[in-house]
């Protein structure tokens, strides 16, 4: 299916330089799988999902069309390329624009294709649906599962260009969630979720449903805290969300040339506590967003963000690698339907020198947060909202789970006021991460 593809691609990037653009490019991809649901203690549906197009990207001169079809014949691509062309030709011209990237040698990653998980049929996934949702019933009779996810795919994708950039990739991928709740004497405790992502057919779904059980187990009997200021630890999850979501933001260069993030002009800068190291590493072996290049077919790369708190770069498409002069870090991001902008592929976070219980043993005051809903402010790193599970600590231990409280701060000062880093590590997705113990951060509660 690969050269199928990437001929029609070809052809694609060859027809927009005959009708009058100066450069071309076509980006396609090809996915296909299974998704099996759960709602409310049962699997209510099985659907196969497909999803396939390809995306023309035209400049004439230094003006952009851009043109997409979801029917990969040559005719529906055809007339992709004959409107991008059209668009290009009616804009105006951006005196930023450097052309698109050059050819250049790509690094193979290993880890993305996984036999079994293309060869996987429906029967299977039910099979997993229902061992996750029985180990959720068999840890506690309270529990009720009010929805869950099993879906495993296979996707095709690859990019061509007119100065000589092809590349194509292949890779499998399937996820497993789970979202519990319990109930006891009519009280029902608060909403919580397990997950787990993988290029290889290797989550274990059992632990996903009992760790899912156990956690919504944990919320019973909350109590209502006083507002405070303490410390707080980011369990996984929260530091995914929302702490390294808007750092991703903070250094994405189209955000920096925008002048929208406090990180403009801080490059050398000390921005994080000096245990603080990330990197963003579009090479790793088996990671979910790995890829030898990126959505405009430059090569990806592994990218210092931060080392001992002091950021180290910012993350580049060409475009604003271009504006700022500075290098490109392959990490533009597309797909077929839209023009490349940039963002990250797998983040990482160091691991700490302590053990969680550790992390937990050196509070006096404060919250375990496992769980945080809320809209950061990615312009200024504000962030201010409910932590629906959580956990009051004094003196060192685990007293009890807390009624739904707020939390705000600044993620800039979250990430400066970082005391310890866990040894333990989860992998969420395309971020691999430790909990972070933060000082000095405000609890808003009943009080």
């Amino acid at each position: 299916m690969r050269a199928p593809l990437l001929d029609l691609a070809k052809m694609a990037v060859d027809r927009a330089i005959e009708i009058g653009a100066s450069e071309s490019e076509a980006y396609f991809s090809l996915g296909s799988g299974y998704q099996v649901s759960i709602e409310k203690d049962g699997i209510s549906s099985e659907s196969r999902k497909t999803n396939s197009g390809l995306g023309v990207r035209v400049y004439v001169g230094k003006s952009l069309g851009f043109g997409y079809t979801n029917d990969p014949s040559r005719a529906a691509v055809g007339e992709a390329v004959k409107r991008a062309v059209q668009i290009a030709r009616a804009n105006k011209e951006n005196p930023n624009w450097a052309g698109l990237p050059a050819p250049a040698p790509y690094t193979e990653v290993g880890g993305l294709l996984d036999p079994e998980i293309r060869d996987l049929q429906a029967e299977r996934i039910i099979e997993m649906a229902g061992t996750m949702l029985e180990a959720a019933h068999n840890y506690d009779e309270r529990v009720v599962v009010m929805f869950g996810t099993v879906e495993a795919g296979h996707s095709i994708w690859g990019l061509v260009n007119s100065l000589g950039v092809q590349g194509s990739e292949e890779g499998t991928h399937i996820t497993a969630m789970i979202g519990p709740m319990a109930k006891e004497n009519g009280v029902i405790g608060s909403f919580a979720s397990e997950f787990e992502s993988s290029r290889r057919l290797e989550i274990d779904v059992e632990r996903i449903g009992r760790e899912g059980a156990k956690k919504a187990v944990e919320c019973l009997g909350a109590k209502s805290v006083d507002n405070f200021k303490g410390t707080v630890i980011f369990d996984f999850e929260p530091v995914t969300f929302p702490l390294l979501t808007v750092l991703s933001m903070g250094v994405n260069g189209d955000w920096v040339r925008r002048q929208k993030t406090p990180l403009v002009g801080k490059i050398g800068e000390q921005v994080g506590a000096e245990g603080l190291n990330v990197v963003d590493d579009g090479l790793l072996e088996g990671g979910l967003a790995s890829s030898s290049f990126d959505d405009e077919g430059f090569p990806c790369q592994r990218t210092e963000i931060m080392s001992r708190g002091v950021l180290r770069s910012y993350l580049h498409n060409s475009y604003t690698a271009n504006v700022l002069a500075q290098e490109n870090t392959g990490n533009a991001s597309s797909g077929f339907s839209s023009v490349p902008h940039v963002g990250p592929t797998n983040l990482i976070v160091s691991p700490g020198d302590e053990r969680m219980d550790e992390l937990i043993g050196g509070v006096k005051r404060g919250l375990l947060v496992k769980r945080f809903s809320g809209t950061p402010f990615y312009e200024t790193g504000d962030v201010s909202g409910a932590v629906k599970q959580s956990f009051y600590v004094e003196d060192g231990e685990i007293r009890f789970p807390v009624e739904e409280v707020m939390i705000s701060g600044n993620v800039y000062e979250l990430i400066k006021n970082i005391s310890a880093i866990s040894k333990e590590r989860r992998t969420l997705s395309n971020v691999i991460c430790p909990a972070i113990r933060s000082e000095n951060v405000q609890v808003v509660g009943k009080g």
